[in-house]
């Protein structure tokens, strides 16, 4: 009778063990999205305030891009996004020890 005690008990622990487990792995992962978000969040802002400055004239005569600012824009979000991921797998190669 004792010994069974014990092994429901243990039972019951283990159970409690694995459900800590699953709500820590779940919160790890949303900490993760959030941060995630909140980087993408940075980095579009970032983006659009650098390319904005840099291409749009600062007095609008127009209510629209014209071909020169649309051309401006293209090109530094295609820069701004291809130094990102180099900076990225520059920082993911270095974390591996290689």
């Amino acid at each position: 009778m004792a010994n069974s005690n014990v092994s429901s008990t243990v039972e019951k622990q283990e159970i409690k063990l694995d459900d800590i487990k699953a709500v820590l792995d779940k919160e790890k992962v949303i900490g993760t999205t959030i941060s995630d978000m909140e980087y993408r969040v940075a980095l579009f802002n970032s983006l659009t305030h650098t390319c904005f400055e840099k291409c749009v004239e600062k007095r609008y005569k127009e209510g629209e891009l014209h071909l020169g600012e649309n051309s401006c824009i293209d090109r530094c979000v295609s820069k701004y996004w291809q130094v990102n991921n180099l900076v990225g797998h520059l920082l993911a190669y270095g974390r591996r020890g290689v």
